[in-house]
């Protein structure tokens, strides 16, 4: 999780999906290209299931 965004790795092992929000008071967000896990670096390439609020918690 990267400041309130929930990211799933994805198949390849190298990118990421952004996947769902967790935050109360976010008003807006900003997705970042890149997201870090301890020392691996990911791309975040795709939004799934954001669409009608699915995902937002």
């Amino acid at each position: 999780m990267s400041e309130g965004l929930i990211f799933e790795v994805n198949e390849d092992g190298t990118s990421v999906s952004l996947v769902g929000i967790h935050a109360t008071d976010l008003k807006t967000i900003s997705v970042p290209t890149q997201v870090a896990s301890g020392s691996d670096t990911y791309t975040v390439t795709t939004l799934k299931n954001l669409a009608g609020g699915g995902g937002i918690h």
